[in-house]
C-alpha cells in the first residue's frame, strides 16, 4: 500500500487537523490516471486515540491511526468504491464509518 501511494501519479497531502479524516482533493488528481488525490488530516492527541480505539476496536497508537487513514488514501487512489458515484469517480467512504 505504501509503495503504491509513493508511486502514484496522484498527490496525497498530509497535514495536522482537528480530526482524522481523508477527503478527495481533485486538484491533486493526475490527468488520465485512475483514482483521485487526497488531503489527509491527522490528530494524534490522546482524545482522538481513545475515540479511534472505541470506534475501530483496535489498540490505539500513532501508527494504527496513520495506517488506517492510509487505507482510505489507497482506496481513493485505486477508485475502490464503497458506495455512490461521484461524477466519473467513485467514493471511498466506508459504509462502516458513515
Amino acid at each position: 500500500m505504501l509503495h503504491h501511494l509513493e508511486n502514484s501519479k496522484n498527490i496525497h497531502q498530509i497535514q495536522e487537523g482537528n480530526t482524522n479524516n481523508v477527503s478527495i482533493n481533485r486538484g491533486n488528481s493526475a490527468n488520465n490516471y485512475e483514482g483521485d488525490g487526497t488531503t489527509t488530516q491527522y490528530n494524534l492527541s490522546s482524545e482522538e486515540k481513545e475515540s479511534f480505539e472505541k470506534q475501530e476496536k483496535v489498540p490505539n497508537s500513532d501508527l494504527s491511526i496513520i495506517v488506517h487513514e492510509m487505507q482510505h488514501q489507497f482506496d481513493y487512489d485505486i477508485e475502490n468504491a464503497f458506495g455512490t458515484k461521484d461524477s466519473d469517480k467513485q467514493s471511498a467512504k466506508d459504509p462502516a464509518e458513515q
